[in-house]
């Protein structure tokens, strides 16, 4: 099968093993590919043999990277959060202090008679 759809990137096709994996047949297999001989490849097909993939993704490995990004970014985004409030206390501390310095007239109304 994978011989006739994929071709003509893919051929000579040779199964290496076959198992049963999370309910699904796990096909390692080697094959030449764009000119490359012998490179290893595998896919799932359904027990059924109703569906092939190509590709799976192991949701474990997904979680993992996730969090690891998550991690990541929580540490670079901590620092700059931390340098935007020290930057505005500072702002808000030269403003006050500049108020404090700026003259204040107060006009007292007086009275006519």
């Amino acid at each position: 099968m994978v011989n006739k759809v994929y071709a003509p990137t893919v051929a000579n096709a040779k199964v290496s093993s076959v198992d049963e994996t999370h309910g699904l047949y796990h096909i390692a297999f080697t094959a030449d590919i764009n000119g490359q001989t012998n490179t290893p490849q595998e896919v799932y097909l359904s027990t059924d043999g109703q569906l092939f993939m190509p590709q799976t993704i192991a949701v474990a490995d997904v979680l993992a990277q996730y969090q690891a990004q998550q991690t990541a970014a929580a540490s670079n985004t901590a620092a700059p959060a931390n340098t935007a409030n020290t930057a505005a206390n500072t702002a808000n501390t030269a403003n006050t202090a500049n108020t404090a310095k700026a003259p204040t007239t107060t006009k007292t109304p007086t009275k006519t008679k």
